[in-house]
């Protein structure tokens, strides 16, 4: 019928195999995706993986003491029980290693199941109404971590020296917490910075040595040939061939 819009077809040599061009190369589409888009998850992944290492590590230690100056364990990590301390600052500070351990695990909980998001893109798809959910108690987590810490460096400033004796794994544990671990990370990030500092130095370095070793002036390159081949010399067209006839000179 006039006007009707018939879909292009193309027929395959000999076999007679239709093939429709209006179809979508998904295959490739999504082999580009992924090529795309792996690296920096398995990035993510990585570093994910790695925080969530060391959270296990410190959550095992702050457990362990907790579990050390509790009645009843594990339900001391929210109810708060703990034998009798000797001294208001070894409650101060178990209080507070008690706290951050609880936050621990649960920050601990939500990079696990953001790691296992994103690294397996058909579970994201999958569960993409919950992941809004989930980076929002991440969020919230990481807000009341960074609150629990502060309130860490300051129970260590203030806590009273012949009163840390009593308890001086719960100050070590504390300090090492709130204040070791993120002097440490703020060295190997300044060490970080100047090698890559140092590389992109090198790069450059490299580049430029390599620009200023390449010659200066060189002839316009012939069709068919490269720039760095020497170039057949043309002659003058200002020379006239000779066009006399030869004398032998006479003994």
């Amino acid at each position: 019928m006039p006007g009707e819009i018939v879909p292009s077809h193309h027929e395959d040599g000999g076999s007679g195999a239709a093939i429709d061009t209006e179809q979508p190369f998904s295959a490739a589409h999504a082999q580009a995706e992924t090529t795309e888009t792996g690296s920096p998850r398995r990035t993510s992944g990585t570093l994910r993986g790695l925080v969530i290492f060391i959270g296990v590590i410190v959550a095992m230690w702050q457990s362990a003491l907790v579990a050390r100056y509790s009645k009843t364990f594990p339900s001391s990590l929210v109810t708060g029980e703990h034998v009798p301390l000797s001294s208001a600052s070894c409650t101060e500070l178990l209080w507070v290693t008690r706290t951050s351990a609880c936050v621990l695990i649960f920050m601990i909980l939500v990079d696990v199941t953001l790691t296992l998001l994103s690294i397996t893109p058909s579970m994201e798809r999958k569960m993409e109404n919950c992941i809004s959910l989930v980076q929002l108690l991440d969020a919230i987590g990481g807000m009341v971590k960074l609150y629990i810490t502060i309130v860490g460096i300051l129970a260590i400033a203030a806590v009273s020296r012949d009163e840390v004796d009593h308890c001086p794994d719960l100050y070590y544990c504390a300090w090492w917490c709130f204040v070791g671990l993120y002097l440490v990370s703020m060295a190997l990030g300044c060490c970080l910075l100047v090698f890559v500092a140092g590389l992109a130095a090198g790069t450059i370095t490299g580049h430029q040595a390599a620009r200023e070793s390449l010659p200066l002036h060189m002839g316009p390159a012939a069709y068919g040939t490269t720039s760095t081949q020497p170039q057949a010399q043309r002659p003058d067209a200002t020379v006239q061939p000779f066009m006399g006839q030869g004398h032998r000179l006479s003994d």
